[in-house]
C-alpha cells in the first residue's frame, strides 16, 4: 500500500521537474530566437553574394519548429534590425510579405518535418520569393514616379527575366541553410533525448 506522504512527495517531485523543463524550454527558445535574429541580421550586413542569405531558411525553420508567432517574430525582427542599418526602402513590404509566406510554408509541414518536406518547402519558398519580389519591383510603377520597368505585360516579363540570375542564389542558399538549421536542430533533439533516457525516474 502506498504511503500518502510518499505519493505526495513523488507528485511534488514530478511537478518540480515539469516546471523546470518548461523553464528550460522557454529559456532555450529565447536563446535560440536571439541567436537566429543576430545570425540573420549579421548575414545581411556582412558582404555576401546577392540573394545568398539565411533569412528564407530561418523563416521556413521558424514556421516548422518554433511555432506560429516565435518564428514570424524572429524572421521579421531580423529584417527590421538589419534594415535599420542598411536603410529602409520602397520594396520592404513585398520582401517582408514573401518571408511571411515562407514562414507559413514551414507551418504547413510542422507536424511532419521530414527531409522531402524540408527540401520541397525550401524550393517552394525560393519560388514564392522570386515571384513576389519581382512582381513587386514591376508594380512599384503604380505609385513611384520613377521605376525600373514599364507597367505592361512585357515589362512584367522583363522583370522576371532579369531576376533569374538571382533566383539560382536564392535556391542554393535556402537549401543549404535549411539543411543546416533542420539538421542541427535534429542533432540537438537527439542528444537531449539520449541524456534524458539516462536519468533515473523521479521518486526512487
Amino acid at each position: 500500500m502506498n504511503n500518502p506522504t510518499s505519493l505526495k512527495l513523488r507528485r511534488t517531485g514530478k511537478l518540480r521537474v515539469t516546471n523546470e523543463k518548461k523553464s528550460t524550454t522557454n529559456t532555450g527558445y529565447l536563446v535560440l530566437a536571439a541567436g537566429l535574429v543576430l545570425i540573420a541580421a549579421l548575414a545581411r550586413l556582412l558582404p555576401h553574394p546577392p540573394n545568398f542569405a539565411p533569412i528564407g531558411a530561418i523563416a521556413l525553420f521558424g514556421g516548422a519548429r518554433l511555432g506560429r508567432w516565435w518564428g514570424l517574430t524572429i524572421t521579421l525582427g531580423a529584417m527590421l534590425l538589419s534594415d535599420t542599418f542598411i536603410g529602409f526602402h520602397s520594396g520592404m513590404w513585398y520582401v517582408y510579405a514573401a518571408f511571411t509566406l515562407t514562414h507559413f510554408i514551414g507551418r504547413s509541414f510542422a507536424s511532419a518535418v521530414t527531409a522531402p518536406n524540408i527540401i520541397g518547402g525550401s524550393l517552394l519558398a525560393s519560388t514564392v520569393f522570386f515571384l513576389i519580389t519581382n512582381f513587386g519591383v514591376w508594380a512599384e510603377g503604380l505609385w513611384l514616379p520613377t521605376h525600373m520597368y514599364p507597367l505592361t505585360a512585357d515589362g512584367l516579363v522583363t522583370s522576371y527575366v532579369m531576376g533569374i540570375p538571382f533566383f539560382g542564389a536564392t535556391l542554393v542558399s535556402d537549401l543549404l541553410y535549411s539543411g543546416t538549421l533542420f539538421g542541427a536542430h535534429a542533432r540537438v533533439q537527439l542528444k537531449f533525448k539520449l541524456v534524458s533516457s539516462n536519468q533515473l525516474p523521479v521518486g526512487r
